[in-house]
């Protein structure tokens, strides 16, 4: 961040506080953010405080050094307050997990359960970076809603009509094949999918994606 403008505090014969205030620009928040990677913020502020007018034989120099943490989700509200990153919560409602603790289960039968323990596995895997897992393990969960809601219309009998002409169902269907083909080059490669690649931003956009058709399709 570079140094910033003095801050002139008033001398008192009793404690007091101020508030330490550090203006900086767009870029320099983007370049704040981009630096937390997936967790906390952690800043190392120098200080340093001069007495004017200090007596004589007085030390009227100090410095010191504080390290300090700001958690994700205060950082991200701060961000999303001066309109520079914009959060939104999903609220997926369902039973409650206690069976399937990580949603590593290998068992691929219609349960809501397993589904949303998967959704929180690939939210764990967002966190920590692993973006393709990420992505790989929402890919589960689509394959889990597709047991769950039942038969959906085909990839094939919708590409054939016009977009126009899709009724409710169909257009729902084709959103859901469009983000189940995306997850599936994290599950194999071939010569087409060999080159893709995956980082937060298109995880991200999977994990919402992959929240919503939950919701959507486990009340069908």
């Amino acid at each position: 961040m570079g140094a910033v403008n003095p801050l002139p505090i008033t001398w008192r014969s009793f404690p007091l506080s101020e508030w330490l205030t550090v203006q900086v620009t767009d870029d320099q928040l983007t370049a704040l953010n981009q630096s937390r990677g997936a967790g906390e913020l952690n800043l190392r502020v120098n200080l340093r405080s001069l007495l004017l007018q200090a007596p004589e034989g007085f030390h009227a120099l100090a410095e010191d050094q504080m390290n300090l943490s700001i958690v994700e989700p205060v950082w991200l509200g701060m961000l999303d307050r001066v309109g520079v990153e914009t959060g939104f919560l999903i609220r997926v409602a369902g039973p409650f997990v206690g069976a399937v603790e990580d949603g590593a289960g290998d068992k691929d039968i219609p349960s809501l359960a397993l589904a949303l323990a998967r959704l929180r596995r690939a939210r764990e895997e967002l966190r920590d970076g692993q973006y393709e897992q990420c992505v790989a393990t929402c890919r589960r969960v689509l394959e889990n809603v597709q047991r769950l809601s039942g038969p959906q219309p085909s990839w094939n009998s919708m590409k054939t009509k016009d977009r126009r002409a899709l009724d409710e169902n169909e257009r729902w269907a084709m959103m859901f094949q469009s983000v189940l083909a995306l997850t599936q080059p994290a599950h194999h490669d071939d010569e087409i999918t060999v080159g893709f690649s995956y980082d937060r931003p298109k995880a991200e956009a999977v994990l919402a994606a992959t929240a919503g058709l939950l919701n959507v399709f486990k009340s069908k």
